[in-house]
């Protein structure tokens, strides 16, 4: 055993503090080399995947991915191939890319439509012709979140209002003119938009490798916060 750790990261993006790494990768690392581990933070590039691997699979025992997903500019698929190639080289994999997948996906919602946990009217959207086609409809029941499939910090999730007072009826298709309120997670800030313009600024989180967009009815109380559970296997654990 080698007793190191590697944490791998990204370079830049919203979830970094000033020193460059996300708030609680730093203390990660310290509380490892408390217990009398080796650790260090390395960042990912896909031009360094091969040197990367080679360096990783002969100095740690295993790697803790501090990656969100959408934060690599080319995608993640040549990073959860390098993860894939570390854990087939025997480190322990902390999440195995295969876990991060299917529980990081926000279409969990959609399958989850039909219990107590989410709305019955919740949509999954792979393919611009489906969004192009039902969003119009579905806006017009009152306000919508339209979810990206990447990321964790709120970018790509938007709050979706009709801005104006338009004659239509809850399940019209509203025209593609109708102005709307848009509300980005990441920050707060507004962006006012034509629905046509809205859905084609949102094509971008529909197209490329694993691109999809969930479309929800907006919930008030998510101004009260939110309650994460943690479980292992079926057992709650922490709320």
């Amino acid at each position: 055993m080698k007793k190191n750790i590697v944490i791998f990261e990204s370079e830049g993006g919203s979830d970094k503090i000033f020193n460059g790494h996300r708030k609680d990768t730093m203390p990660i690392l310290e509380a490892i080399k408390e217990k009398g581990w080796g650790c260090e933070v390395v960042y990912f590039r896909d031009e360094w995947a091969d040197d990367i691997f080679d360096y990783a699979k002969d100095k740690f025992d295993g790697y803790i991915s501090r990656i969100n997903p959408g934060s690599l500019a080319t995608g993640e698929k040549v990073y959860f191939e390098t993860l894939r190639r570390l854990s087939d080289a025997g480190l322990v994999g902390m999440s195995h890319p295969d876990a991060m997948s299917n529980f990081g996906a926000k279409d969990a919602l959609v399958k989850l439509a039909e219990t107590d946990l989410v709305p019955d009217d919740t949509y999954a959207y792979y393919t611009v012709e489906e969004f192009t086609k039902t969003f119009p409809k579905s806006i017009s029941y009152g306000e919508r979140v339209l979810k990206q499939n990447r990321g964790s910090t709120g970018e790509g999730i938007w709050r979706v209002q009709i801005e104006e007072s338009v004659d239509y009826k809850a399940g019209d298709s509203l025209p593609l003119d109708t102005k709307l309120k848009c509300t980005e997670a990441v920050d707060n800030h507004v962006e006012y938009n034509t629905l046509g313009d809205f859905m084609k600024f949102c094509e971008q989180y529909i197209v490329g490798e694993n691109g999809m967009l969930v479309d929800m009815r907006f919930m008030p109380r998510i101004k009260e916060g939110e309650i994460r559970i943690l479980l292992i296997g079926d057992k709650p654990v922490f709320v």
